[in-house]
């Protein structure tokens, strides 16, 4: 089993879905690491296939395996793509969040528009002038005998009519006709990196054309009780790698998170870093997973939020500034969650670690790096 610190986001899925409760995840300062029970574990592979972050992968003779695509007997589709529809306008790779997708196009411009055209050489003065203008390089003057004359590449020509209309002798002419509208004109090359595909939607969302579906391997919601959020608080929106969590302003002018279900993959991250509870997740598996050896009942949600914790902190190098405190969404609020910092003297004090979600902002805003957030 291999794992990628750097690509984990710590959402726990892989903690939830796993049938053997064999995996566990912790915090180690701003990255996370897992814990394997190796008795447990059948390599299974399923925390590979529902790392959405491509975070876990099981690897057997050099190759990635997936428990999902052998139960299917192939390749589960989770992305979709309709090439007859596409015109490579590369909107899905220049909004996908996870660099996921790779757009190439290529457009056949040759007889675009068809014609003829003819040059009467007799009155031609080896000006040059058409091969001048020619915005395609189709015209070529060319030495024979004494005076170079031009050459026409009818391959390259689009019949646009400008080296006759610039010719001083008028030896041109140019007839042509409309133009052949042809999507078949437009090609190219879509690749899918379906490891780093994290099943947001944007793509489908944002395409013109319709030529993207994404098909999701978890269904379900997710609730917020908005009375539980606290005022300044954006570990959810911060968390959420897809979008699906965006602030909007309710009748009274205050901020409130709303949801958006077509880019929501249901990983729960939201959920495991939300320090009051204020978001329920209610998942299951799609239609196609309905095998007796895959559980159709994830077991609750990951949270950090009862975790056992400790946050060091080296107060002798601390300088004050107070970034911890901007950032750490923890303040004294109605829900009765004690604020985790506070400078006293022109240094950080800790308050209580009881609060903390275990976000990590605090680690990574630190100008000194003298904060560290441990898990147990």
């Amino acid at each position: 089993m291999g794992f990628d610190t750097h690509r984990c986001i710590g959402c726990g899925l892989c903690v939830s879905v796993c049938p053997k409760k064999a995996i566990d995840i912790r915090r180690d300062g701003s990255e996370f690491s897992i814990i394997l029970d190796d008795e447990k574990c059948t390599l299974c592979g399923l925390c590979s296939d529902f790392c959405f972050y491509d975070a876990l992968e099981i690897i057997t003779d050099g190759k990635r395996e997936s428990f999902i695509d052998e139960l299917l007997g192939g390749v589960l589709n989770r992305l979709e793509f309709v090439e007859d529809k596409c015109t490579f306008c590369s909107l899905c790779s220049e909004n996908c969040p996870r660099n996921a997708l790779e757009v190439e196009r290529w457009l056949d411009y040759k007889n675009v528009r068809n014609g003829t055209l003819t040059c009467h050489l007799e009155h031609c003065s080896s000006c040059g002038v058409c091969e001048e203008v020619c915005p395609v390089d189709a015209v070529m003057m060319v030495l024979e005998g004494k005076l170079p004359f031009p050459k026409f590449d009818m391959n390259k020509c689009i019949y646009c009519g400008l080296c006759a209309g610039m010719c001083p002798e008028h030896c041109i002419d140019v007839q042509y006709g409309v133009i052949e509208k042809s999507i078949e004109r437009i090609s190219g090359n879509f690749v899918i990196n379906r490891n780093r595909c994290s099943l947001c939607g944007i793509c489908e969302d944002i395409c013109p054309k319709d030529a993207i579906k994404v098909r999701r391997l978890l269904r379900g919601y997710i609730e917020i009780s908005h009375g539980l959020c606290m005022d300044g608080c954006t570990i959810c929106v911060d968390k959420c790698e897809n979008r699906a969590l965006v602030y909007k302003p309710d009748l009274n002018s205050k901020k409130r998170i709303d949801w958006i279900e077509d880019k929501c993959n249901l990983c729960g991250a939201c959920r495991a870093f939300c320090p009051t509870g204020a978001i329920q997740v209610e998942r299951h598996l799609i239609e196609d997973l309905a095998f007796e050896n895959v559980p159709q009942e994830l077991r609750p949600p990951f949270s950090w939020k009862d975790r056992e914790k400790k946050i060091a902190l080296n107060s002798e190098l601390c300088t004050g500034c107070g970034i911890c405190v901007e950032v750490c969404p923890i303040t004294e609020n109605p829900n009765g969650t004690e604020k985790t910092f506070e400078i006293i003297h022109g240094r950080n004090t800790m308050i209580s670690e009881k609060g903390c979600s275990l976000c990590g902002k605090c680690v990574e805003s630190c100008p000194e790096n003298i904060l560290w957030v441990l898990t147990g």
